[in-house]
C-alpha cells in the first residue's frame, strides 16, 4: 500500500495518469440544464437497447452542442490510509473540444471542509486553468502559482486534446476503445442511466462507476476508486450555457506582478 499523508493534495497532480471521466461527476439527483438554457430541440432519446458506447457517444455530442457551461462544483476526497475526507466547494467554466481547439477548463474553488463534522468553511480561492497543453494552479492567498506542461505539444495538437482532464464533460465512445470495456446496468432512479466501466488489461485506470440524466444526456454521477480504496468524486449543481467567454477565460499565463512564488513545470517532470 502506498503511503499518504493528509496534507493538501495538488488538484492536478493525478491529471497525466488517468483517463478522461476519471475524476467523475455526482451530482444529487438530475441536473439537465435551467429552463431557458436548453437549445432549439432536445435530444433524442436513446433506446433501451443502447449500449455503453452510445450513451457515452450521446454525452460528447451533447456536451459538443451546448457549447461552453458553467455549473457549480463540489469537489471531495478521500484518502483511505490516514481517514481523510476533504471536500471543495467552488465554480466550473468547461469547453469541449472543437474541430480549431482542445477541451479546456477553469476552476474556481472558493470554500474547503477538512473537517466534516465542522459547521464552518473555510475561505480558499484557488484556480484550476487547463488549455489543452498546459494546466496552471494558482493559489491566490497564498501568492503562488504552478504551471505544468501536461503535453510537451502546442495546445492545437490532437495530443492536447487527448490529455485526461477532471472535468466529467470529458466524455466519448472512444474511452471503451482505448481504456475500458463498459455495461449499462439498471439504476434505482429511472431517469438516470448507470455505466459501469472496467479497465482492460494493461491500462492504467481506475474501475468507474458513471450515471447519465436520460433526458438531458450529460454526465451526473459517478464515482472512480483506487486500489487502495482512495476515491474521488465530483459534483456539478445547475448545468447553464455560458455567455460571452473569451480565450483569456482558459489562459494559462504565469501571473505577473510582486509578491508571487512562481514555478514553471517542464513536460516529464
Amino acid at each position: 500500500m502506498r503511503t499518504r499523508t493528509p496534507a493538501e493534495p495538488y488538484l492536478g497532480c493525478v491529471i497525466p495518469h488517468l483517463p478522461r471521466l476519471a475524476l467523475c461527476a455526482l451530482i444529487t439527483g438530475a441536473a439537465p440544464l435551467p429552463s431557458g438554457a436548453q437549445p432549439a430541440g432536445a435530444p433524442a432519446p436513446l433506446t433501451a437497447e443502447a449500449d455503453a458506447a452510445a450513451w457515452l457517444a450521446a454525452a460528447e455530442a451533447r456536451a459538443a452542442e451546448l457549447g461552453v457551461l458553467q455549473s457549480r462544483m463540489i469537489y471531495t476526497t478521500w484518502q483511505d490510509l490516514v481517514a481523510d475526507e476533504q471536500v471543495r466547494y467552488g465554480d466550473l467554466l468547461y469547453r469541449p473540444p472543437s474541430d480549431d481547439a482542445p477541451s479546456a477548463f477553469r476552476i474556481h474553488l472558493d470554500r474547503r471542509k477538512t473537517d466534516i463534522d465542522a459547521e464552518d468553511l473555510e475561505v480558499i480561492d484557488r484556480e484550476l486553468v487547463y488549455d489543452g497543453r498546459y494546466l496552471l494552479d494558482i493559489d491566490n492567498l497564498a501568492r503562488t502559482a504552478t504551471r505544468r506542461d501536461l503535453t510537451g505539444q502546442d495546445a492545437d495538437t490532437e495530443a492536447g486534446a487527448d490529455v485526461a482532464v477532471p472535468i466529467p464533460l470529458e466524455v466519448g465512445g472512444d474511452l471503451l476503445d482505448d481504456r475500458y470495456t463498459g455495461t449499462v446496468l439498471d439504476d434505482e432512479d429511472p431517469a438516470l442511466v448507470r455505466l459501469s466501466l472496467t479497465p482492460r488489461p494493461g491500462a492504467d485506470a481506475d474501475p468507474l462507476d458513471l450515471w447519465l440524466d436520460r433526458r438531458s444526456q450529460l454526465p451526473v454521477r459517478g464515482r472512480t476508486t483506487t486500489p487502495d480504496d482512495d476515491w474521488t468524486e465530483i459534483r456539478l449543481k445547475g448545468y447553464q450555457r455560458a455567455e460571452d467567454v473569451d480565450e483569456e477565460t482558459f489562459s494559462t499565463e504565469l501571473p505577473t506582478g510582486t509578491g508571487w512564488e512562481l514555478q514553471d513545470v517542464p513536460f516529464g517532470e
